[in-house]
């Protein structure tokens, strides 16, 4: 007989996975370290191409730039293009590219 069958009824199997767990409130969240910092560095690296698309387009400016216009400073060219032209079809494309993952992570 293998070990499994001479369990007793407390004896509770361990788990097979190596989660982190961490406590939120009164409930216990697996949290996989690895997944976690995945997720981190897939969100930064989005931030980063999210502000450098900011700055693409026919009036180019550098990353150092929109994020000085994002931080309330810049020329008044400069607030127009980042705000008025191109923060617009920015947010648009990082939202249809959250629907587009979602709706493959769902399927």
């Amino acid at each position: 007989m293998s070990t499994a069958q001479h369990r007793t009824a407390t004896e509770r199997p361990r788990p097979v996975t190596s989660a982190t767990y961490v406590r939120l409130g009164s409930c216990l969240l697996p949290v996989h370290v690895r997944s976690a910092v995945v997720m981190v560095i897939t969100a930064v690296l989005g931030c980063v191409v999210f502000v450098a698309g900011l700055g693409m387009g026919d009036y180019p400016l550098p990353i150092s730039t929109v994020v000085d216009v994002l931080t309330g400073g810049g020329t008044r060219l400069e607030r127009t293009v980042v705000f008025d032209w191109r923060l617009a079809r920015s947010l648009v494309a990082l939202a249809v590219g959250l629907a587009l993952g979602m709706a493959g992570a769902i399927t």
